[in-house]
């Protein structure tokens, strides 16, 4: 993925890359508002030294204003290499890597999921239960009162 190319081309003599991978420069307005000296300072040798420079920024793709900035501020850019990736795999390795940066964040979504599931109250704003009147009411009531977990139930085919 984008983390490999990044890793590959920076072991280029003749490419510099930034400091850090994702600068987000031109996906951000307040990034973006610091300024082309902000930018350029993210290149720690100097970008007249180096034949290419790159900036692997996936957020590019999504952020409203980021190809009209690239195009104003890099008239003269002459390749844009851009990966794209299976959405569930992308799906599940950003579940992966936020649930790194924040370990409590499954049992918090356990704790919201048991829950709702116990009370019928959902502060997420999602209905998991099917309501459409097949349900066995009785059957959920008697599991909300003896304390057990029932199985999230998803209306109609998904």
């Amino acid at each position: 993925g984008i983390t490999a190319l990044f890793h590959t081309l920076s072991e280029h003599p003749q490419i510099l890359p930034p400091s850090f991978k994702e600068l987000q420069f031109f996906g951000s307005g307040f990034t973006y508002a610091a300024g082309a000296s902000f930018y350029t300072a993210q290149f720690p040798c100097g970008i007249q030294d180096y034949h290419a420079t790159m900036d692997a920024s996936p957020g590019y793709m999504v952020s409203l204003g980021a190809a009209e900035r690239i195009s104003a501020d890099l008239p003269n850019l002459h390749k844009f290499i851009v990966c794209l990736r299976d959405p569930v795999d992308r799906t599940y390795s950003h579940f992966a890597m936020v649930a790194r940066m924040d370990p409590d964040l499954l049992t918090r979504i356990y704790e919201q999921y048991y829950y709702t599931s116990t009370t019928g109250t959902n502060t997420s704003g999602y209905n998991i239960h099917n309501n459409s009147g097949n349900d066995d009411s009785f059957q959920q009531e008697q599991q909300r009162q003896n304390g057990t977990v029932p199985t999230m139930s998803v209306p109609g085919d998904l």
